[in-house]
């Protein structure tokens, strides 16, 4: 199945935020700080056993070929360069709505303008079964 990738906040130099940007990255900040709150009561360190369980919960890496790049335009203003699921027509869809300014260091940053920029890498060759 095609995905067709969509753009918002086009040119990206030009966006400028909504009320409704502003919502969101209130919204945000709150949530990131009640993560943050409940991950300071976790135990410091893992055991061997444990850290085999979150490897196996969070599975292999994505392949390159399975990743698309986006430009971002943050928050904070700054224009940046990130990775997604190739699934995706959007870049802002269900958990990675956010990023790390790389920038100005703001945590989290929603993003509030993009454009699609293409595959990380092509796809393997495809190979047919021998006989």
């Amino acid at each position: 199945m095609e995905v067709e990738y969509l753009s918002h906040g086009l040119p990206l130099a030009d966006y400028q935020l909504t009320k409704a940007d502003h919502r969101r990255q209130q919204e945000k900040v709150r949530e990131h700080e009640w993560v943050q709150r409940q991950v300071a009561k976790f135990p410091t360190s893992l055991s061997e056993e444990s850290k085999e369980r979150l490897r196996q919960l969070l599975g292999p890496p994505v392949p390159a070929w399975k990743l698309h790049r986006w430009r971002l335009r943050l928050y904070c203003g700054h224009v940046i360069e990130a990775t997604r699921i190739q699934d995706s027509p959007r870049p802002d869809e269900g958990i990675c709505d956010e990023e790390r300014c790389p920038e100005c260091g703001l945590d989290p940053a929603v993003i509030v303008a993009f454009e699609p920029l293409g595959p990380v890498a092509d796809p393997p060759p495809e190979t047919s079964p021998p006989g």
